[in-house]
């Protein structure tokens, strides 16, 4: 939630922030090489003033400068429109995904799926948002945006893939029920 620089949580560990991020994936691909994906599940927009400001552009570029190889959208990257995500989104270098949300004449909004190179293997990544978002986000009650129950639009992607991958991850923004 847009926490672009650490902070102390309730508890006293210091949580967040892109340099923290930032280092720890550095550290992995030190250690582990090209066999590291680093994956995002969304809800980088939102929370702080750094959000309020750039209103996503600068969070996306941090995403982008730390070689995030895939993003599944959250809810808040909504708040402002999804005109606003697509505009700010729209010059990185990595996949965005949703696999259950649509334009009203049913235009994907995002891509649903990606598939990535990984160490000589193939991943396949689909993007899912949560059901919840119509709770959350006034663009599905405005009628701007369709949205497919996440469990729905799961079961056609494992059903109707004729080219399966070495690994396949759902990257969800659903939570854990």
């Amino acid at each position: 939630h847009a926490h672009y620089r650490s902070f102390e949580a309730r508890d006293g560990e210091s949580r967040g922030g892109f340099a923290r991020m930032a280092g720890r994936i550095g550290e992995l691909r030190a250690r582990y090489g090209e066999r590291v994906i680093y994956l995002d599940a969304g809800d980088l927009f939102q929370g702080t003033p750094f959000y309020h400001f750039y209103r996503g552009r600068l969070g996306m570029r941090l995403l982008d400068a730390m070689g995030c190889d895939a993003f599944a959208l959250g809810n808040h990257e909504l708040d402002d429109g999804y005109p606003n995500f697509l505009e700010v989104s729209g010059s990185v270098s990595f996949p965005r995904l949703c696999a259950n949300l649509n334009l009203p004449d049913g235009t994907p909004l995002l891509p649903a799926t990606t598939r990535l190179s990984v160490a000589g293997f193939s991943v396949d990544v689909l993007g899912l948002i949560t059901s919840e978002l119509d709770e959350v986000t006034g663009v599905v009650s405005r009628g701007e945006l369709l949205l497919e129950d996440p469990a729905l639009a799961l079961e056609r992607w494992v059903t109707t893939r004729e080219d399966e991958a070495d690994l396949s991850v759902v990257l969800s923004h659903c939570g854990l029920g």
